[in-house]
C-alpha cells in the first residue's frame, strides 16, 4: 500500500483560528568571538514576519502556528510572540476566493 492510498479524502477545511501575518522586531547578534566596537555599534534589530494561525492570545503575547492538520488539533512550528515586540498584525483571507 502506498502512502497516497492512506490519505484522507479531500475535504473542505475551515480552521477555527484567524490566519495572519505578524510583523515583529527581533534581536540581531554577532556570534563570533570578537567584534570591533565601531562595528558593534552598527548592529540593529531585525524586522521579522511570521505567517500562521493565532491559536491563543493573552494581554502579553500571541501563540501562532504555521501548520495545522485538517481537524485543527495538531499544530507545527509554534511560536509565542510577546506583544511588546509586535509592530503589526495583518489578517489574511485564505482558501478559495468567492
Amino acid at each position: 500500500m502506498y502512502w497516497r492510498d492512506t490519505m484522507a479524502k479531500k475535504e473542505k477545511v475551515r480552521q477555527p483560528y484567524k490566519c495572519v501575518v505578524i510583523r515583529w522586531v527581533d534581536i540581531n547578534s554577532f556570534d563570533g568571538a570578537w567584534l570591533d566596537v565601531k562595528e558593534s555599534k552598527k548592529l540593529e534589530p531585525v524586522n521579522m514576519e511570521t505567517i500562521g494561525w493565532i491559536i491563543h492570545e493573552t494581554k502579553d503575547y500571541v501563540v501562532v502556528v504555521s501548520t495545522l492538520d485538517s481537524s485543527g488539533d495538531l499544530a507545527g512550528s509554534t511560536n509565542a510572540i510577546p506583544k511588546g515586540i509586535i509592530t503589526k498584525i495583518i489578517p489574511l483571507k485564505y482558501g478559495k476566493s468567492s
